[in-house]
Parts: structure tokens; C-alpha cells; sequence
């Protein structure tokens, strides 16, 4: 038998076909696997229809929470002047809350129920409720598990100085609905990015300006604050957006109230009719008065035409 050339001993084994493939280059893209995509946005979504039900469950444990000492009477302290001024579209004692005065008068008359002291005292109830439920979101953009979202936003709501004021006639569950609102858009924004976030949480400060600004004021410093340090800041067109939506709804609340003390409702505290009152009005001098004739402020109160319930 011929002896094979030391040549054809050296030559490499050709390679077969189930042998590893060779290694894929450092710079070159990651393999996508469809299925792994798919089973993700299927956990995505079953994690959003259970903050969803936990939401509403939330919200629903609010309210009855809050039902039980609701009451559609008139309360003491600024409670009368509030029914009053609601239902008349007037302007409240300074700064006026112009932007709670509107959205509680079209409440009542999307929902006649009762008189009008149980219909602005049902939408405090609304507002407060809507408020938890925006607190358990926020907590859950923060990352907080379901059942800690929940007992936060629950100890929110049992709070004395809350729960008292889910069923007052005053704009506090208004207006912490709407900074509420605020943060929850802005914590969205860090997580999916657009401007539609910054659009929605301009427009509740905007309107918060018009019910509590020193409170819209400390949120809006507070997104920018969280916006300015972020890893990735909005766009201009994104903030810009933002802040001409805050902008033109405060404007718009502060118009309001100056065409509605035109009209000299029954409630028209201050006189809003000229620049001077403006400032006057939302910078509060007229508390900080020496005396009642020197702060020029009058509340107005036409005799009705008969015996109406508040």
C-alpha cells in the first residue's frame, strides 16, 4: 500500500456542517428575536391593565371612604361664599380662583343632582377621589409595586386635613388634582418621552394659576428642576409646548375672572375690573390691608328674586 505524501497528512479536516458558525463581529447589530419582542409588550400590557383595575379599585375605596361623611348642606367658613359664588360665576375672596369657580359651575350643570351646595360639595368629593388615583399612577411611574402604590395613596386619603376637604366646598381637591396631574405628566414624560406630556402638564398649571398659583408655581419649579437634571431634556418644540399651554390657560382663567366681575355677579370680591385689581387680587393685598376702606374691595350681594336653596 502506498505510503500517503507528508503533505496530504497536514491538511486541515474540512469543517462539517453542524460545527459552531463563526463569531458574529463586535460592531455588528444583536439578533432579533421576535418572540422575546412579542412576550415583552405581552407582559407591557398585562402590566398596564393591572395598574388600570388596581387604579379604579383604588379610586373606588377612595370614594366610599369619603361617602361616609359626605354631606350635601352648606358647611361653615368660606363654604357659603363658595355655593354662592359658584353658582352665580363670581369671583371669589382673593386671588379669586377663577379656574375652580368655572369647572365646579359646570360640574353642578353636568350633574343636577340636589341642591347646589350638594353638587359643589360632590365635586370636591370627584376631584379628591380623581387625586388618590393620580397619586397611586405617580407612585407607580416611581417604580413602587402595586400594593405599596396603593396603601400610600390610601393613606393619603384617610389623612384628617384631606378627607375633610374631599366633601368641602373649597378648590383644595381641585387644585391638588391638578398638580397631582402635573407631576404624573411629567413622570411620564421621563418615561415614553413626546410633547404631549409637557403639553398635559402645562395645561394644569395653567389652570392651577387660576385656582391655587403659589401651588402651580411650586410644581412647575419642580418639573423644571427634574426636566433641567434629567439624562435627556425635552426638545425646544417639547417645551415650548408646555409652556405656551400654561401660559395661555392662566390667561385665560385671569380673563375670565375680569369678564365675570364686568358683569357684577352676586359674588364679586375685589372689583377685578382694572390692572391694578388684577395685582391686587392674586397678590392678596387686600388681606394684608390696614383697614377694610383702604383696600378698595367690595362684595357685592344683589337681593335674589326669591328663596332659592343653595
Amino acid at each position: 500500500m502506498a505510503r500517503r505524501s507528508k503533505h496530504a497528512r497536514r491538511r486541515p479536516p474540512q469543517r462539517s456542517s453542524d460545527s459552531a458558525p463563526p463569531r458574529r463581529p463586535r460592531d455588528a447589530p444583536a439578533p432579533v428575536d421576535p418572540g422575546a419582542d412579542a412576550a415583552a409588550a405581552s407582559l407591557a400590557a398585562a402590566g398596564r391593565g393591572g395598574d388600570a383595575v388596581a387604579a379604579v379599585g383604588v379610586g373606588a375605596a377612595a370614594a366610599l371612604l369619603f361617602s361616609t361623611t359626605f354631606s350635601g348642606n352648606v358647611a361653615l367658613g368660606d363654604a357659603p361664599e363658595t355655593v354662592a359664588g359658584v353658582k352665580s360665576l363670581g369671583v371669589l375672596h382673593a386671588p379669586g380662583y377663577p379656574s375652580y369657580v368655572l369647572f365646579a359651575h359646570a360640574f353642578a350643570k353636568v350633574v343636577p343632582i340636589g341642591t347646589w351646595s350638594s353638587r359643589v360639595n360632590l365635586f370636591s368629593l370627584v376631584c379628591a377621589t380623581l387625586t388618590i388615583v393620580a397619586v397611586f399612577l405617580l407612585a407607580r411611574t416611581f417604580g413602587a409595586s402595586l400594593l405599596g402604590s396603593g396603601v400610600g395613596a390610601l393613606a393619603l386619603a384617610s389623612a384628617a386635613s384631606f378627607w375633610f376637604n374631599a366633601g368641602f366646598a373649597k378648590h383644595y381637591p381641585f387644585s391638588a388634582l391638578l398638580v397631582t396631574v402635573a407631576a404624573l405628566a411629567g413622570s411620564m414624560w421621563h418615561r415614553h418621552s413626546g410633547a404631549r406630556w409637557l403639553v398635559i402638564a402645562g395645561t394644569a398649571l395653567g389652570l392651577g394659576i387660576g385656582a391655587s398659583w403659589e401651588l402651580a408655581v411650586v410644581m412647575a419649579v419642580g418639573l423644571v428642576v427634574s426636566l433641567w437634571f434629567a439624562t435627556r431634556r425635552p426638545s425646544w418644540v417639547e417645551a415650548a409646548a408646555g409652556l405656551v399651554a400654561m401660559l395661555v390657560l392662566a390667561a385665560a382663567s385671569l380673563a375670565f375672572m375680569v369678564l365675570r366681575a364686568r358683569s357684577h355677579p352676586a359674588v364679586s370680591w375685589g372689583e377685578v375690573t382694572s390692572t391694578h385689581r388684577i395685582v391686587a387680587q392674586i397678590t392678596q393685598q387686600d388681606f394684608r390691608a390696614s383697614s377694610p376702606q383702604s383696600s378698595g374691595s367690595e362684595i357685592s350681594a344683589r337681593p335674589a328674586r326669591g328663596p332659592e336653596p343653595m
